[in-house]
């Protein structure tokens, strides 16, 4: 493994963020709000496909084209995916799916708020705008 691929690859691990590799954050998302958000949204979201993008560069940098080339296709096909299903047309949304067993979810990733009922967490903004979108 090069330097630096376990960070990214963190992203993945079951129960996480991106479990499945899609290039989505679909899990359990502690943020800055001291929240967990369930489910694709444009401010986490935002960030991973930095993340990603960052992670091919240095990838790239370290000679290690076939992790480079992961991150790139998990970029481009996130990227995709937040545009065609996320982006109402004015903003994007919050698309709320809370995980269907609490198992389902890295005993690591819930710290905060949100985590208490898992089948209707609180403090989702679901269709509102986030003010990062501004």
């Amino acid at each position: 493994m090069a330097q630096g691929q376990e960070g990214a690859e963190f992203c993945w691990i079951p129960g996480g963020w991106d479990a499945d590799q899609d290039g989505v954050m679909e899990g359990c998302q502690h943020n800055t709000m001291d929240v967990e958000y369930y489910g694709p949204n444009p401010q986490m979201g935002a960030w991973y496909l930095g993340a990603l993008r960052a992670a091919e560069e240095m990838a790239r940098y370290l000679e290690d084209a076939e992790f480079s080339a992961a991150c790139r296709r998990l970029f481009e096909k996130g990227s995709r995916w937040i545009d065609a299903q996320l982006f109402n047309g004015e903003y994007y949304e919050h698309r709320i799916q809370p995980p269907a067993d609490p198992s389902a979810v890295a005993p690591s990733l819930r710290v905060g708020m949100g985590s208490r009922n898992l089948t209707r967490p609180d403090y989702q903004l679901g269709a509102g705008c986030l003010v990062d979108q501004l």
